[in-house]
């Protein structure tokens, strides 16, 4: 059974701002890395409503601007794949620096 609930963690996003940016397409990064929520309906996301804080990816504000499509002219899918693919980078890099661990 699925949760009604979205799951939200403070500490989770607080720890992309420590993280490098890991968007793996060519830009700029610019600014201080923030924790990028999935943008994908099959993630939870809605009108309004983000995602659970654990489907997000570090990145620049720069990279985080391409794939929420406030600039860059992607296409969904490309939108998207960049995304997982800075999600799955971002893990491997919590787990990794041990960010995140197994109560």
């Amino acid at each position: 059974m699925q949760s009604e609930m979205t799951y939200r963690n403070r500490a989770l996003l607080d720890i992309a701002h420590d993280a490098p940016c890991f968007a793996q397409f060519p830009h700029v990064c610019r600014g201080q890395v923030v924790a990028a929520h999935s943008n994908q309906q099959a993630h939870g996301r809605g009108a309004y409503h983000k995602a659970d804080d654990f489907l997000i990816a570090a990145m620049c504000q720069e990279a985080h601007d391409l794939v929420d499509g406030r600039k860059g002219g992607w296409t969904r899918e490309e939108k998207h794949s960049e995304w997982n693919r800075a999600h799955v980078a971002t893990w491997r890099w919590f787990w990794e620096n041990e960010k995140v661990r197994i109560a």
